[in-house]
């Protein structure tokens, strides 16, 4: 009787843990699926490049680097 008693509870703990896995990654799929919806929502941001205000093409003609008081 004892033997059977372990054995019951053993497997009523395996089961526990694996309806705990399961909950687990469930949560984690529908998560996942609200941050998509989250991110479908946002608004665009600006292109790149805007044509309408780019730069002279010969910008920069020259380039310089200073630094003063480096340690």
């Amino acid at each position: 009787l004892a033997g059977l008693s372990l054995s019951y509870a053993l497997a009523i703990t395996g089961t526990q843990s694996f309806a705990t896995r399961w909950c687990s990654n469930l949560a984690n799929y529908i998560i996942s699926v609200e941050r998509i919806k989250q991110f479908m929502n946002l608004p665009t941001e600006a292109p790149y490049i805007v044509d309408d205000n780019r730069p002279p093409s010969t910008w920069p003609e020259n380039g310089k680097i200073e630094l003063q008081d480096l340690k």
